[in-house]
């Protein structure tokens, strides 16, 4: 089954995170033994600040999801690269100007393996 796409662009990306597991274990004598566990994992914070009809859009994108329940795709603007994603937060908050213009920050990490 394809995984729908969040084609909603963003005023930006402002933030661009990829993130290493490292597990350490240290023994008695002090010394210490590291391995990566797993992929890196990149994360994207998004920031929109949208009219109602598409700030509604987004918010009934982020409920068909189940906050971060179900993956979906979302294409990088800066690469065009079309990642499988999740949503980072079980919560969409929003501040609203004049009830004319919404702005809220989605925060997505990126699925491995899936």
């Amino acid at each position: 089954m394809a995984l729908p796409v969040f084609d909603f662009k963003a005023n930006r990306v402002y933030d661009d995170t990829i993130t290493y597991k490292t597990l350490i274990t240290r023994y008695e004598n002090h010394r210490e033994q590291r391995r990566g566990k797993g992929e890196p994992r990149r994360r994207f914070s998004l920031f929109f600040e949208k009219k109602e009809t598409e700030a509604e859009a987004i918010r009934d994108f982020f409920k068909d999801r189940r906050g971060r329940l179900k993956p979906f795709k979302w294409v990088n603007p800066r690469t065009g690269e079309e990642i499988t994603v999740r949503f980072d937060v079980d919560e969409l908050s929003r501040s609203v100007e004049y009830d004319v213009l919404f702005k809220h920050g989605l925060p997505i990490k990126e699925v491995l393996n899936e």
